[in-house]
């Protein structure tokens, strides 16, 4: 069993949650839809930290609730709850500490980092360039293409 941080929509409080962290259907129910990997910025990772969400959010036909942290997380808008885990160097999820916890308070607490920032502006053109969500790299031109 490991301790993961469930950072939900709307204003509900940030809630732990001590799941099989073997066990994807765990992070499916968690994240409450298709479950997916939910980039977040370098420094986060480089730390450690990895992220998972509903993947299929930003394109239902009922959309999820906002997620209030898609800025501290580098995105320009999430839906659904997003499941905050940390990893070991080999990859495997591990139970969250104390001071992991009291880590993540504090990034959630403080602004939003420039580079979280920078990547939720680069999220956002490409979202309004690409509405649909999806884009293919034409390889003869370089340039993202969508329907």
């Amino acid at each position: 069993m490991v301790t993961v941080m469930v950072l939900p929509p709307g204003s509900a409080p940030v809630r732990l949650e001590r799941i099989d962290g073997d066990d994807s259907n765990e992070l499916v129910r968690l994240v409450e839809g298709n479950l997916g990997t939910c980039p977040l910025p370098t420094a986060w990772r480089s730390q450690d930290w990895y992220a998972f969400c509903d993947d299929d959010a930003m394109i239902k036909e009922e959309l999820p609730e906002l997620n209030r942290w898609a800025h501290h997380l580098g995105h320009a808008v999430l839906r659904g709850p997003i499941v905050i885990v940390k990893t070991d160097y080999m990859g495997e999820t591990r139970s969250l500490r104390p001071a992991d916890i009291a880590d993540l308070e504090i990034r959630l607490h403080m602004e939003p980092t420039r580079e979280a920032l920078q990547s939720a502006a680069f999220e956002e053109a490409f979202w309004k360039a690409h509405p649909g969500g999806f884009a293919v790299m034409n390889m003869e031109t370089g340039e993202w293409e969508s329907n």
